[in-house]
C-alpha cells in the first residue's frame, strides 16, 4: 500500500496508528469497522514486523513466530471473522511430542501422570521434591523473578530442565531476571489465590468451565503466518501507508499533528487520536509535544530489555536426519552447555514446509543466555549450529539449505520491576488525551495475546473518543 491518508467528511474521528506489525493492523481493521477513519504508518517496505514467511524454493522460514496456539475461543472468531477458516492448519498429530535435552539426548516431555512417574527427564529426587509444593508458603516478595518462584516451589531440577528451556523458547529470555508476575502472571495468581500451584490446577479443573477457552491446538495457515498479515493488510487497503516514518508529533490546534517523511518529502496530517504500535525501542527516540509544546517522556521506554537471536534455517536430505523428528522441536536447557536454545521441527509441523524427501530445521542462537554469539559472523553461526543438531539430533552432512537472520532486539523482557514501566506507560496515557500504547512491550508476546489485546483496546478508544466527543457539546 502507498497510499495518503483517508479523509471523510462523516468520520467521527481520524486515528493514526504508528506501526503495521499484527498489533497495530489488528487495531486498525477493528477501530475501522467501528466507523472511524484510521491511517497506518509504517517506517519499512512491509507490513507484519517480524511476522514474515517466506518460500525458497519449498524450504518455507518464518522470520518471526511460526505458528500461533489455539487455546480460546477469541482467537477462533477472528480467524473466521477474517475469512481464514479454510487456510487454518493444524499441526500434525504425528508431531505432538516436545522434546527436552538431558545428559545430552532429546527426551519427550511426559505426557501425563504414568508418564511423568517414568521419564528419564527428572530425578527421583525430582519427582518426590513436587510432592511438598502445597506445603510451600508465599514470598513476602511483592515481584519475585520466575527463577526464585520456581526453585522454591518446585526445586532446582524442574528450574533447570523444565522452566529455564520453557523461557529460551517463548522469551529467549533469563529466568533469573523474568518477573514472575508480569511474565507469567497465572502462575503468580495460582499462587495468590490458592497458595499452591497444584491446588490452583485442580480448582480450575474441577470447578465452572470457561465458555471461552478452547482446547489447546498449534496452528498457522497454509502459506504461513504471512498470510493473516497479508489478508489484514488487504482489508485496510490505502489506509495503510508504507515507508512513512513518522518523524514528529505535536498537539496543537486541539489535534495531534502527525509529521512523516517519505520519498525524502515530510508531510503532516491531523489526527483526533495517536496509537503507538511500535517497538518501544524506537518509540523512545520519537520527538513528541503535548499541550503548551511541553516533550512528552519517552526516553524510559529505551530502557526495557530486548533479548537478541539468530534465527537459523538448515535443510537436509531426510535420511541424513537420524531422529524421527517426531514432535514440534527440541529444547535445550542451559546447564547441557550446548550453544544452541532450540530447535523447531519445521517440516514435522506442516506440510509442504520442505521440498519433497527434506527436512526443515529452525534453530535458535543467542538469547539473553549467550546473547554474543548473534554478532558472530554467518558461517561461525552456521557452523556452531550444525554441530549441536550433529550431536543432538544426527543431522550429518552439509545442509542442502541454509538461511540466517539475525535480530539485535527481538523480545521485550518482563523484568522484575516492570511494573514500574507499566505504570509509566499508564501516566503518559493519562497526561496526554488521545495518546494511546500498544504493542508487545506492554501486551505480551504471543501473537493471540497481541491480537485480543488489540481488539480489546479498539473497544476502549472508540469509548473513549465518544465521550470526549459529547463532553464537548
Amino acid at each position: 500500500m502507498t497510499g495518503e491518508p483517508a479523509t471523510s467528511a462523516q468520520a467521527a474521528t481520524s486515528i493514526a496508528i504508528i506501526g503495521a506489525g499484527i498489533s497495530g493492523l489488528t487495531l486498525a481493521l477493528r477501530l475501522k469497522e467501528l466507523g472511524h477513519s484510521v491511517c497506518v504508518y509504517e517506517a519499512s517496505e512491509r507490513v507484519g514486523g517480524p511476522i514474515h514467511t517466506v518460500d525458497f524454493d519449498g524450504f518455507v522460514v518464518e522470520h518471526g513466530p511460526h505458528t500461533l496456539l489455539e487455546k480460546s475461543r477469541s482467537l477462533q472468531r477472528f480467524i473466521d471473522h477474517l475469512g481464514l477458516g479454510p487456510k487454518r492448519l493444524e499441526a500434525s498429530p504425528l508431531a505432538k511430542k516436545r522434546y527436552v535435552v538431558r545428559h545430552g539426548q532429546p527426551v519427550a516431555l511426559p505426557g501425563g501422570p504414568g508418564a511423568f512417574a517414568s521419564t528419564p527427564l527428572f530425578s527421583a529426587r525430582a519427582k518426590l521434591r513436587l510432592l511438598a509444593e502445597p506445603f510451600v508458603g508465599k514470598t513476602h516478595d511483592a515481584d519475585e523473578s520466575l527463577a526464585s518462584f520456581v526453585s522454591r516451589r518446585l526445586g532446582q531440577e524442574v528450574l533447570d530442565y523444565a522452566v529455564d528451556p520453557f523461557v529460551a523458547g517463548t522469551y529467549a529470555g533469563d529466568p533469573k531476571k523474568l518477573s514472575v508476575r508480569h511474565a507469567f502472571p497465572m502462575l503468580d495468581d495460582l499462587q495468590a489465590q490458592h497458595g499452591s500451584l497444584f491446588r490452583g490446577l485442580a480448582a480450575r479443573a474441577l470447578g465452572p468451565k470457561n465458555p471461552e477457552r478452547a482446547p489447546h491446538k498449534v496452528v498457522s495457515f497454509e502459506g504461513g503466518l504471512s498470510t493473516l498479515i497479508n489478508t489484514l493488510e488487504a482489508k485496510l487497503g490505502e489506509d495503510v501507508i508504507l515507508r512513512a516514518a513518522a518523524t514528529a508529533i505535536a498537539f496543537e490546534e486541539n489535534q495531534w499533528q502527525l509529521s512523516y517523511q517519505k520519498k525524502n518529502r515530510t508531510s503532516t496530517h491531523a489526527h483526533d487520536a495517536i496509537v503507538f504500535c511500535m517497538p518501544a525501542h524506537k518509540l523512545a527516540g520519537l520527538d513528541v509535544r503535548g499541550r503548551n509544546a511541553q516533550p512528552i517522556e519517552l526516553g524510559r521506554l529505551d530502557a526495557i530489555t530486548y533479548s537478541p537471536i539468530a534465527l537459523v534455517a538448515l535443510g537436509f536430505e531426510r535420511a541424513r536426519v537420524d531422529h524421527p523428528l517426531d514432535g514440534l522441536g527440541m529444547l535445550v536447557p542451559g546447564v547441557e552447555n550446548f550453544r544452541i536454545l532450540g530447535t523447531l521441527f519445521t517440516s514435522s509441523m506442516f506440510a509442504r514446509r520442505a521440498p519433497l524427501g527434506h527436512v526443515n530445521l529452525t534453530t535458535f542462537v543467542g538469547g539473553a543466555r549467550q546473547p554474543h554469539l548473534v554478532d558472530e559472523d554467518e558461517a561461525t553461526i552456521v557452523e556452531m549450529v550444525r554441530v549441536d543438531l550433529h550431536r543432538l539430533l544426527g543431522a550429518n552432512g552439509t545442509p542442502s539449505f541454509v538461511h540466517v537472520s539475525r535480530y539485535a532486539r527481538a523480545i521485550p523482557q518482563y523484568e522484575v520491576g516492570y511494573a514500574g514501566v507499566l505504570a509509566h506507560i499508564d501516566t503518559l496515557e493519562a497526561e496526554n488525551d488521545g495518546l494511546f500504547f500498544g504493542g508487545n512491550y506492554r501486551d505480551g508476546i504471543a501473537v493471540p495475546a497481541l491480537i485480543d489485546a488489540a481488539n480489546a483496546r479498539a473497544l476502549r478508544i472508540d469509548e473513549h473518543l465518544a465521550n470526549h466527543k459529547r463532553s464537548s457539546l
